[in-house]
């Protein structure tokens, strides 16, 4: 099996760049860069973000879910966010360059 290291030039689309702010574009990177540190679980060529925005008492909550099919890898992460729309973000490595798109973008 062969292992992606997400090491290319990063992109973004235009949907990316438009619909999300900055600070989650950076922030979903990092949770990959940090996902290259775990030698257990090899990194897929994609990996597939969740992200689910909650009305919680105290405030604007997202639930973000990090994975990838072969092998399975799944996380969870949640933070005091407000984003207004359920989306599905897909991060592909070609081993020339990385993408972030939305799955509508597909």
């Amino acid at each position: 099996m062969k292992s992606y290291k997400f090491e290319g030039s990063k992109f973004i689309t235009r949907g990316i760049q438009t619909e999300l702010p900055p600070t989650l574009v950076i922030y979903l990177w990092d949770l990959i860069e940090k996902r290259k540190g775990n030698h257990e679980i090899p990194m897929d060529y994609l990996q597939v973000f969740e992200l689910e925005p909650e009305d919680k008492g105290d405030g604007k909550h997202l639930t973000i879910i990090h994975s990838q099919e072969v092998p399975s890898y799944k996380r969870i992460y949640r933070l005091k966010f407000q984003l207004n729309t359920n989306s599905k973000i897909f991060v592909i490595d070609d081993q020339n360059h990385c993408t972030m798109l939305f799955l509508h973008e597909y």
